[in-house]
């Protein structure tokens, strides 16, 4: 039986894995740019650096709750709907047949 305040696992992540998990290189996070040096690396006795996965997702919960603070994630009232014909192809050839047309047609 768990406690109920006891923490998750935790796994340790090389900076690679960390830069394919947020989508940036992995020489970008063992520089620690920009709101990437929020990363403490920890080294564990005579291993290379690694990063804390729980961090790494806490630090992407947090980007993204600055984003939509920010409303950088709201939907805008400037965009419109596009309305997709009920016949995507019979639509498109008339497209063709009418440029068609108009170029025998000398305009």
């Amino acid at each position: 039986m768990k406690p109920e305040n006891a923490e998750t696992p935790d796994r340790w992540l090389t900076a690679a894995q960390v830069g394919k998990l947020i989508g940036f290189s992995a020489d970008q996070v063992w520089k620690g740019e920009g709101a990437l040096a929020e990363l403490t690396p920890i080294r564990i006795g005579k291993r290379p650096v690694r990063y804390s996965e729980r961090e790494v997702l806490e630090w992407m919960q947090s980007q993204y709750n600055k984003a939509k603070a920010e409303h950088l994630c709201q939907p805008t009232d400037n965009v419109f709907e596009f309305k997709k014909p009920k016949n995507l192809l019979r639509e498109r050839g008339k497209q063709v047949i009418r440029q068609i047309r108009k170029r025998s047609n000398g305009e």
